[in-house]
């Protein structure tokens, strides 16, 4: 499930958990990963669907992320993989906005992804939400 922090959503919004669906398969040789995801439907948040693909070029460790889903956001950026981890500094649009974000991916042993997504808002970045998807 995706938990969001209190306040992440909008201002004094409660904590809040919603169910999400992932998959992921490699693709072009194993340099590639294709995901989809969905997101239930919260009090606070509709239901939202979307893909991502991660490119990776093993000599400099560099990894690619491109990002859009069913609610009109769209991200793109880069990260330098770290151990079973790494963080994208990406560029793109979250609610008709331009945004800066920080996207982390970690591995949690072999069927377990940790996920945590944060936002640029002017006083640093804030978390807006965090998943540990297992397979």
């Amino acid at each position: 499930s995706t938990n969001f922090p209190a306040g992440s959503l909008v201002p004094g919004s409660q904590p809040i958990s919603a169910r999400t669906d992932l998959r992921i398969k490699k693709e072009f040789g194993g340099f590639s990963w294709h995901g989809e995801f969905k997101l239930a439907k919260t009090a606070i948040t509709s239901a939202t669907s979307g893909v991502f693909q991660i490119g990776y070029a093993a000599g400099p460790k560099q990894a690619t992320f491109l990002s859009y889903d069913s609610v009109g956001a769209a991200m793109m950026g880069a990260g330098t993989l770290a151990g079973d981890s790494v963080t994208f500094a990406e560029e793109g649009f979250l609610k008709g906005t331009k945004v800066s974000v920080r996207e982390t991916l970690a591995a949690k042993g072999p069927r377990k992804l940790f996920h945590k997504f944060e936002i640029e808002q002017g006083h640093g970045y804030q978390v807006i939400a965090e998943d540990t998807c297992m397979k």
